[in-house]
């Protein structure tokens, strides 16, 4: 069975998916045998992939990202050891088609007040 090391939180519909078919272990702080034995790593974006952490996990074939960048993936260290990389940019575009919306209702609204200092704002916008 293959092994996923899931490091911070997700979704539980996703974390089904896995357990379905993989045995799961989900920490925010993973232990030296769970890197070790892992042969799928699934982080989110504060948990950095670099050599170091590679040369702990001897068995891992894959990084999983759910979200979008890879910021903390060194992807030149993983393509030398042959781990594919793997994120999901496209599952935020709809957050952030609804943030834009959000802020083009409210400049449509009331365009002099959106901003620091605007007329109906206790703000100077001089950052005092």
């Amino acid at each position: 069975m293959i092994r996923v090391l899931v490091v911070g939180a997700l979704h539980p519909e996703g974390l089904a998916l896995f357990r379905a078919r993989c045995a799961v272990a989900e920490t925010p702080a993973p232990s030296p045998s769970q890197l070790a034995e892992a042969q799928v790593l699934i982080v989110r974006s504060a948990y950095r992939v670099d050599q170091t952490l590679l040369d702990r996990m001897p068995r891992l074939k894959t990084v999983g990202r759910p979200g979008s960048g890879l910021d903390q993936v060194d992807l030149d260290a993983c393509r030398k050891r042959g781990v594919a990389v793997l994120s999901t940019p496209e599952a935020v575009a709809p957050a952030v088609a609804e943030l834009v919306l959000g802020f083009l209702l409210r400049l449509a609204r009331s365009p002099a007040s959106s901003g620091p200092g605007g007329p109906h704002s206790s703000d100077s916008g001089s950052g005092r």
